[in-house]
């Protein structure tokens, strides 16, 4: 039934809850389970100012470098600690928005579910910031199940509109 599953993390304690899921389907049916994450781009908002002396200035590229080695480091060992004989795991590292990569990198890696934590943001959290499940569950062309975070359960949403184009 299941042949590719892509399961996007943030590292968080939600995100460990939907891997784990993900790595018991992936075994039960032989699917190929691939782990991303998304690095959001560091903007710095506001006026800079020059100030003429090296040390007044943000690193910005050398921040975003860190975050991006950092990240890789990260899915490597989670990618070493989940595979087995009995399965087959690959990690992905991407640039930009979560919500737009998962569900643009859903499709090229062909994946037949998505599984994807949610962390329960609500009211102004959530009208401010969005959610990436919300996002991913719109425009994904496969399904998507999401592992809510407190443990109570899991929901199956079918492809979004975008799988109509």
């Amino acid at each position: 039934m299941f042949r590719r599953i892509l399961c996007p993390t943030d590292f968080s304690e939600p995100s460990r809850k939907a891997i784990e899921l993900a790595r018991s389907l992936a075994v039960q049916f032989g699917a190929e389970l691939r782990i991303m994450h998304c690095v959001e781009p560091v903007t710095i908002h506001g006026p800079t100012i020059d100030m003429g002396a090296p040390s007044s200035a943000f690193d910005v590229a050398g921040y975003q470098d860190l975050i991006l080695k950092q990240a890789e480091e990260s899915l490597r060992a989670l990618g070493a600690e989940l595979s087995s004989r009995e399965l087959e795991v690959s990690i992905h590292l991407a640039r930009g928005k979560p919500g737009e990569e998962i569900a643009a990198h859903a499709e090229d890696f062909g994946a037949d579910l998505v599984i994807i934590a949610t962390h329960g943001e609500s009211g102004w959290r959530r009208f401010l910031f969005g959610s990436v499940a919300e996002k991913v569950m719109r425009t994904a062309r496969c399904p998507v199940l999401t592992v809510h975070e407190d443990g109570g359960g899991a929901s199956v949403r079918p492809p979004g509109p975008a799988a109509e184009r």
